[in-house]
């Protein structure tokens, strides 16, 4: 019989958890045991998701260092801009993360390259979650880091977009979390396919909610997300905390 082996961040992670388990499990843990054993709990999160998600930026990174190649030869100075801002706010992010975990990542191997989640010839077209940390925001928008989700919906000014890599032909389904105190109304477009979903109130902000805004056909390799109010508020009415792409077999 074939024994499964996990990958060894994660048994670090199951380790980090084992220490904590013990460690609260004393009659009266010292603080410090309790420290560490929390912080490799963490660190071992951090590597493993840094270490998961690393293959899919490199991916998407040189898929768009071959459309600036493709673009700058055809003479569109728009999308060539707009393919260079990309570059430059994944590399960021990548430098950004590499950094912050510099000393950690260097004391633990790569993941074995078999990770299904992260591979790019994965049969099948995956689900795409957006990623509002990379999301240009105006008219008062921001992040909010406790939950993760876009706040700040009051003024007709306010507005996110954040790209998406979709994959050409694949027809998707575009789903919106959120949670709101009263109804109202989202303008979203996906490249040039527009949609106006009605947001039912759902009976505040501690209550989130998900609906299908509609259906978009894939048209190219890069999808462009922008959000914006229907209508100006006097206060905040709505925090998106979600988008997804899901997408439909058979289309």
């Amino acid at each position: 019989m074939r024994t499964f082996v996990f990958p060894r961040p994660l048994r670090r992670l199951f380790a980090g958890f084992a220490l904590l388990t013990a460690a609260i499990a004393q009659d009266e843990p010292p603080a410090s045991s309790l420290e560490e054993a929390y912080e490799a709990t963490h660190q071992s999160y951090l590597r493993t998701l840094y270490l998961t998600r690393k293959p899919a930026q490199e991916a998407y990174l040189k898929k768009l260092k071959d459309w600036k190649t493709r673009v700058a030869s055809k003479n569109h100075p728009k999308l060539l801009k707009q393919i260079e801002e990309e570059i430059s706010a994944l590399e960021k992010k990548m430098t950004e993360e590499a950094k912050a975990l510099d000393g950690p990542l260097k004391r633990v191997p790569d993941l074995p390259v078999e990770i299904a989640t992260s591979r790019p010839d994965a049969a099948g077209p995956k689900a795409l979650i957006a990623d509002f940390s990379r999301a240009e925001l105006e008219g008062g928008v921001a992040l909010d880091s406790k939950n993760k989700g876009l706040v700040g919906w009051n003024s007709s000014q306010a507005r996110a977009r954040w790209p998406m890599p979709t994959e050409k032909g694949v027809t998707y389904e575009i789903e919106i979390s959120y949670a709101s105190n009263s109804k109202g109304r989202l303008k979203v477009a996906v490249n040039s396919s527009k949609y106006s979903p009605n947001l039912a109130d759902t009976g505040g902000f501690d209550k989130p909610k998900k609906l299908i805004a509609g259906e978009y056909k894939a048209d190219s390799d890069n999808a462009r997300i922008t959000i914006t109010p229907a209508l100006h508020r006097s206060k905040e009415f709505v925090r998106l905390l979600g988008f997804r792409l899901n997408p439909i077999a058979g289309k």
